[in-house]
């Protein structure tokens, strides 16, 4: 009897130091073939021509969305539904306004960059792998993988932030270069493809871009001008933009409303500099003390010090 129950413990042991690993496999195996199955399945391109030609531009600036792409769009619709943008906040402007002309809609975005902090991590934790223990590679891995994101949703408002502040300074000049075009007798989409060549690079020649694409694809001037508007949630824009829908309703020269437009922004932008200047002038008091007291330090020292030793020596 003890003979059958060693061998029956031993032959429990057996089968869970086989079980472990052959779980474990069947893990990764099952990983592998769904990573390989979104991978390689075919692409269903849009219906919607807008959204094809964005799924395009995804396509040739991400490499992680070309290659994941079947599971970024079918995560992205279990996790988001058809909301295709986040509530109005800093993030979702700068979605709109991200970095190198990416038209990323908020469940590709999220899903893309959670799938590259999972690659990063895995490097993280292959190269630490190799220099010290194994504990320690796993939460150096893990910790790049969770803050990957956020890091990316951080580095978005940071640049929309800056775009739209040299978008705000170049604007005022950009409508005084339409108007006085429009006045020799260019029209509206005209000025704007010789205003996008001319900047080219520039987040104002990137936004009016995406304006004029949209006109060529077919959509309304009004259309392509809301969409501007809301994409950039700037209120200079959005008066500028129901400047120029009121006066094509009204029968206004455009021309004349853009030259009243550019004179109230540059007014504006002289307000802001007046503004920053009393600011700047605040914030350097302080500063200012301390140099103040710096030299008087330097130019009374000489004369205290000694006769503060002398008071000591006593």
């Amino acid at each position: 009897m003890p003979e059958a129950r060693n061998s029956v413990e031993l032959f429990l042991v057996m089968q869970g130091e086989c079980l472990g690993p052959a779980m474990w496999g069947i893990a990764i195996g099952l990983l592998i073939w769904i990573v390989l199955g979104q991978v390689t399945s075919v692409r269903q391109d849009a219906s919607n021509r807008y959204e094809r030609q964005r799924i395009e531009t995804l396509r040739s600036k991400s490499w992680v969305f070309r290659q994941f792409e079947p599971m970024v769009l079918d995560l992205g619709k279990r996790l988001y539904g058809e909301h295709r943008h986040a509530p109005d906040s800093p993030f979702k402007r700068g979605l709109a306004v991200t970095a190198d002309g990416i038209p990323w809609h908020l469940p590709d975005f999220w899903v893309t960059k959670t799938i590259e902090g999972v690659l990063v991590g895995l490097s993280i934790f292959a190269l630490v792998s190799l220099t010290t223990y194994g504990a320690f590679a796993a939460i150096a891995g893990i910790t790049t993988a969770a803050i990957y994101p956020w890091l990316a949703a951080r580095s978005v408002v940071q640049h929309s932030a800056r775009s739209l502040k040299i978008l705000r300074g170049r604007l005022p000049f950009a409508i005084d270069q339409i108007s006085l075009m429009m006045q020799a007798g260019a029209n509206f989409e005209d000025c704007l493809r010789t205003l996008v060549s001319d900047e080219q690079g520039h987040p104002l020649a990137e936004e009016w871009a995406i304006a004029l694409n949209e006109i060529s694809a077919g959509r309304s001037r009004r259309e392509a001008l809301l969409d501007l508007r809301d994409r950039l949630g700037d209120q200079d824009v959005a008066e500028l933009v129901f400047a120029i829908n009121k006066g094509e309703e009204l029968g206004t020269p455009l021309s004349r409303i853009l030259s009243e437009q550019a004179e109230q922004l540059r007014l504006k932008r002289s307000q802001w500099g007046e503004k920053a200047a009393a600011e700047a002038e605040v914030q350097i008091v302080f500063p200012g003390m301390l140099v103040m007291l710096a030299c008087l330090l330097v130019i009374v020292a000489p004369i205290l010090l000694p006769a503060v030793m002398n008071i000591l020596e006593q």
